[in-house]
Formats: structure tokens, C-alpha cells, sequence
């Protein structure tokens, strides 16, 4: 699944969504809304339809925010491919987007959702990530690389 088809999931379940934020029994989907709490993990022994929907819900969304660096992603391929060759200038350019590193290494390529805990059941997702998102993940840990051995 692309982002984009990610994006238009989100747009045309938002009011699905809202509903059962709304009617659910479990009320850690409604105090992700209103309060922005992380949902604990599920414990429910069966669990409904509409939770199963709220955490695919919640885990696209949070996937979904991956779009917020893409911009920064392609600012910092762009300046590597200036100063690649400067190790002084590497060293600033890998410190300067430590922190978008380890943002983007935060996301999984895999979401995984439990549907039944015994039989154990579970829903996979599978996630591609935007090329720029993955070239810099890439070519920041070369750039790492290339420092641990000297």
C-alpha cells in the first residue's frame, strides 16, 4: 500500500472512523481523538468488527504522517549530493538530519494487526514507502558507514 492510496483510505473512512470513535464500548480509540493519548494495545479476548477498523484506522494515520518529510528527505539527498565527497561536510550533513533519521527509521514497512488471539489471527499490511523516504534512509546509513570504520 502507497502512501497516497493510504491518504485516500483515511479520507473516505473519516466518517466511518468518527462513528465508531463515537459508539465503540473501548474508549481508548475516542481518547486517541479528543486527548491525542496512544491506545494502549488490545487485551479483549474477542474482538469487534469496529475496534479491529479503529486500530487498522489509527496505524494508517500514523503511517500516513511519514508524508510530512518527504520534503525535508529530498532537501537532505539534494545536499548530500553536493558535499558526498567533503568528510568534514558529511560529518555536519549527518548530524544536521540525525533527527529525521531516526524519525523515518521509526516507521515499519509492515503493519500488523491482531484480530483474534486465540486461534492467533492477524492482518498484515504492507507498506511502501515513497522512493526519496527510502533513498535517504539509504544513503544516511552509508553516510554512517562510512565513519564507523575509520
Amino acid at each position: 500500500m502507497e502512501l497516497k492510496d493510504i491518504n485516500n483510505y483515511l479520507f473516505e473512512n473519516k466518517d466511518i472512523f468518527n462513528e465508531v470513535v463515537r459508539t465503540n464500548e473501548c474508549r481508548k480509540w475516542s481518547k486517541w481523538v479528543t486527548r491525542n493519548e496512544t491506545p494502549f494495545p488490545c487485551v479483549c479476548p474477542v474482538r469487534n468488527e469496529d475496534c479491529i477498523f479503529a486500530e487498522t484506522y489509527y496505524k494508517l494515520s500514523q503511517v500516513a504522517s511519514l508524508a510530512n518529510f518527504e520534503k525535508d528527505c529530498e532537501e537532505s539527498v539534494l545536499d548530500f549530493q553536493i558535499i558526498k565527497d567533503d568528510d568534514t561536510l558529511l560529518k555536519d550533513w549527518i548530524e544536521h538530519f540525525e533527527d529525521l533519521y531516526l524519525k523515518i527509521s521509526s516507521f515499519k514497512n509492515t503493519i500488523t494487526i491482531t484480530i483474534s488471539p486465540e486461534p492467533y489471527e492477524k492482518l498484515k499490511i504492507n507498506i511502501s514507502f515513497p522512493t526519496v523516504v527510502e533513498d535517504f534512509k539509504s544513503i544516511y546509513s552509508e553516510a554512517m558507514g562510512r565513519f564507523e570504520t575509520k
